[in-house]
């Protein structure tokens, strides 16, 4: 692989990284977090019922659904790069 291809190989990841956001849910389906490719927290979304729970059960309905958020964010990253890596490989 040439280096010119190798550098697209490079952009079209990083492009693809840059762009996705992945959502995630908590198990109870009511919290929902959205976070961008590297895993931060971009949306948070929580309906009017979950404001009447006790903080605790709140704070983790929203940690279940940022952790199921950032677990798609990660498998995703590593199915980019897993694909930059093959076509880096092909040299």
């Amino acid at each position: 692989m040439r280096a010119k291809e190798r550098l697209e190989a490079l952009e079209r990841a990083a492009r693809e990284l840059s762009t996705t956001s992945h959502t995630g849910r908590s198990a109870d389906g009511l919290a929902a977090a959205t976070v961008d490719g590297s895993g931060r927290i971009v949306d948070l979304r929580l309906p009017p019922s979950l404001l009447g729970l006790s903080a605790d059960r709140l704070g983790a309905a929203i940690v279940a659904a940022a952790a199921d958020a950032e677990q798609r964010a990660r498998a995703s990253r590593e199915t980019v790069l897993d694909g930059l890596d093959h076509d880096l490989r092909r040299s």
